[in-house]
């Protein structure tokens, strides 16, 4: 059992510490909370786990635990991570955890006196000038770039997830793209990342790769 901290868990010893969870607990003890990628655990001591995120969804009740353990693979699965802030993105196709292809993204999308990204400051005033209007094609070509590469991505490639850190305006407007992203927004590959994410780069991308390929084990309350 779990002491009062946080206990991060590598991805075999992850796969491993479910299979021992499973062939212990009472299914009754467990609650899948498949929007977090978690488990809810009440035995003794209540306790979450987070399974590493490049793994499929988990099932909506515990009932099927049993079957989505035995097929979890042994190695990790192919995943797209994309970390977006404005004017800047860090992208990534992964293997068994390791980056195959990168791509990064700056673009001049922020007003330097107020630090908003463009789209939020037109949003707010309503006004355009030349240097907003470059700001905002900037902002559309952002969009465009990161949604061609996904595209080569998933066309080149088979990404079982696809992994993102952007906020939710942002996101948004990936969708309104002349070059739409090769998902819908509700593919069930995309899952949000639920990581503190700095200013995107390459070690940046590598740093939040890293910490996602490890399970999480944490005290918690039901």
């Amino acid at each position: 059992m779990p002491d009062f901290f946080e206990e991060k868990k590598s991805y075999e010893e992850s796969i491993q510490w479910l299979r021992e969870q499973l062939a212990v607990l009472p299914l009754e003890h467990i609650r899948c909370v498949p929007q977090k990628h978690k488990l809810l655990i009440h035995h003794n001591r209540s306790y979450a786990f987070r399974l590493p995120l490049p793994l499929p969804s988990l099932p909506d009740s515990a009932a099927g635990l049993p079957q989505y353990v035995a097929h979890i693979p042994t190695e990790i699965p192919p995943y797209i991570l994309l970390l977006a802030q404005a004017g800047a993105a860090a992208m990534g196709y992964f293997e068994g955890g390791e980056v195959v292809e990168h791509k990064t993204i700056k673009k001049y999308m922020k007003r330097h006196k107020s630090g908003k990204a463009q789209i939020t400051y037109l949003n707010q005033k309503g006004k355009s000038k030349a240097g907003s209007r470059i700001r905002l094609a900037n902002t559309l070509r952002f969009f465009e770039e990161i949604n061609q590469r996904m595209d080569t991505w998933c066309k080149c490639y088979q990404p079982r997830r696809i992994l993102y850190s952007c906020g939710p305006q942002l996101w948004g407007l990936m969708f309104r793209s002349k070059v739409a992203p090769p998902f819908e927004k509700k593919d069930p590959r995309l899952l949000k990342i639920p990581l503190h994410v700095h200013t995107p780069n390459h070690q940046e991308l590598l740093r939040i790769n890293e910490q996602l390929c490890c399970g999480l084990l944490s005290p918690t309350e039901l």
